[in-house]
């Protein structure tokens, strides 16, 4: 029987024998902090000195030295002492000038620097605590004469000026975009150009999670104790599969982690194997880490949280405890709820109206959605490569209102506003964190709550309130720009949960239905909703 969402599908029936794990090489960074390199003393951490005991599953990435490396982890799992050590072993034996260390926020940095880095400098006086040279600072530290920065990702000001060899993203799914490029700036002139990943994930195909779908995927495989045969756990225990797993179950009076192969033993997480799923992507290496293995975590445990999850829990559970991305299931349209949507009609280039636009900018074209009301359907998707073309479109479609991103070519998009056929009708958006949708018919401006108008113009899709054209190539972008976003929620220190809606790959024809369903509400207002000149 094969389990359901195989990983590794014929491949894993091919690992009849155990594969020992590769002896680490002379002073990598797990021979260096066991005390194993040149008769070395082992780093002192805060449970006591470094070993790999009850950690056996860290020896392998421990002595991974690959410039790229993606963790997906849950947590608990050693990740942070890693990256931590890693930085301290680079920055002690290779030629580095500098080393990046990112958090979220600035809060991280004092926080990081106050309960790891200052502890482990203080346990270890001769590995770590004489090369280190006190600067003052809690975002600047000086390492046997490199620069290790620490720094905060909500502003990419702190990023711009120092030269780095090594990039490590600690919490990379809190981060916000654009801090890679800003980040990898720092590297330009590096030889090594190192960055290492790592994350709880929190939603499917979104940053950290998104990034492990980038490597050659390696999972912790359990070798049976009996048969011999091997069992992937994050095949059997995952969101699709949910409370009908079939993996962690009672076997002779005993809750324990089964085999799936012989289904009579008891797995040993201590004994396993680190394989990849994608042996040839040899560019980038991902390890992805869950507490359904670990030994500090009891098979009971995970089952009785699993029978108790509420919408709430669900989300912690999946990305904290077993280290999956996870998301409510009306959370994210699928491209095939989209083109469900498709009716008999056909994309115009002209009707009489009164129809109702959006329009988003991307980096070069603009993406333009227009509907028309009494029943609601979507006449138009495209994308223009002008700004000229976009009053002569819609003076061919009839438009009565429309609502236009008024980012990043303000300008451009104000001009067009203001020309004979739109104006009076094409308000320019901002979006924002309000609740509220302010129209200012004066300026013909609209400050829109993000969130809010997200979660209308879902709903409407969702809900299957309006039709699309006929299935071709513009209706499948259309589909695919509407999967690329998802809601998900956010919590801050104190606990307060905020809605959020993430961007999970190209979105522009998403905004621009946001927008347009923005506009035909606006119209549905006015005197002219109810009249289907067609």
């Amino acid at each position: 029987m094969k389990p359901r969402g195989d990983l590794f599908g014929s491949f894993i029936d091919q690992l009849a024998t155990a594969v020992k794990v590769p002896e680490v090489s002379p002073g990598n960074v797990g021979e260096w902090a066991a005390g194993t390199y040149q008769g070395g003393s082992p780093i002192v951490l805060d449970r006591g000195p470094f070993t790999f005991e009850r950690h056996e599953y860290l020896v392998e990435p421990y002595g991974d030295d690959h410039p790229c490396q993606v963790e997906r982890k849950s947590t608990q799992r050693g990740n942070s002492t890693r990256a931590m050590l890693r930085m301290f072993h680079a920055a002690r034996h290779l030629s580095m000038v500098g080393v990046l260390y990112l958090f979220p926020s600035k809060t991280g940095i004092g926080d990081f620097s106050r309960s790891r880095i200052a502890p482990l400098v203080e346990r270890n006086p001769e590995i770590i605590g004489r090369y280190l040279q006190d600067t003052d600072s809690v975002g600047l530290k000086r390492f046997n004469g490199v620069n290790l920065l620490f720094r905060g990702t909500k502003s990419e000001e702190g990023l711009r000026s120092d030269p780095a060899d090594f990039v490590i993203y600690d919490e990379f799914d809190l981060m916000a975009e654009g801090v890679e490029g800003a980040a990898q700036g720092r590297m330009e002139h590096s030889d090594f150009k190192w960055q290492h990943y790592l994350s709880n994930p929190t939603i499917p195909d979104f940053g950290i999670d998104r990034k492990f779908q980038q490597t050659d995927q390696r999972f912790w495989m359990l070798k049976c104790p009996s048969c011999g045969g091997w069992t992937c756990m994050e095949d059997w225990f995952n969101p699709s599969i949910g409370v009908d797993q079939e993996i962690i179950v009672e076997l002779r009076g005993e809750i324990v982690r089964l085999c799936m192969q012989c289904r009579n033993a008891a797995l040993d997480p201590a004994m396993g194997q680190w394989v990849a799923k994608y042996p040839g992507i040899t560019n980038m290496r991902g390890y992805a880490y869950s507490n359904l293995w670990s030994l500090f975590r009891t098979p009971e445990s995970i089952l009785e949280a699993l029978h108790k999850l509420t919408t709430r829990t669900a989300p912690p559970f999946w990305n904290y405890v077993i280290g999956s991305a996870y998301i409510e299931s009306d959370a994210r349209l699928s491209k095939e709820q989209v083109m469900a949507l498709c009716a008999g009609h056909r994309i115009v280039q002209k009707d009489r109206g009164p129809c109702w636009m959006g329009v988003d900018q991307g980096a070069r074209y603009l993406h333009v959605v227009v509907g028309k009301s009494w029943p609601d359907r979507i006449v138009y998707v495209g994308v223009l490569r002008e700004w000229e073309e976009l009053p002569k479109l819609a003076r061919a479609l009839g438009i009565h209102c429309a609502v236009i991103d008024a980012m990043p070519e303000t300008r451009a998009a104000k001009k067009v506003s203001e020309s004979e056929e739109m104006a009076g009708k094409a308000f320019l958006n901002w979006y924002n964190t309000g609740k509220v949708i302010a129209w200012d018919e004066k300026h013909m401006k609209v400050g829109s709550p993000r969130t809010e108008t997200m979660d209308d113009s879902h709903d409407a899709l969702k809900e299957g309130s309006v039709a699309l054209p006929a299935d071709c190539e513009d209706v499948r972008e259309f589909a695919e720009h509407c999967h690329n976003v998802a809601s998900t929620w956010e919590e801050d220190d104190e606990g307060n949960r905020t809605k959020v809606w993430k961007r999970l790959g190209a979105d522009h024809f998403r905004h621009a239905f946001n927008y347009a369903w923005m506009a035909r509400n606006r119209l549905m207002g006015s005197g002219f909703g109810d009249c289907d000149l067609s």
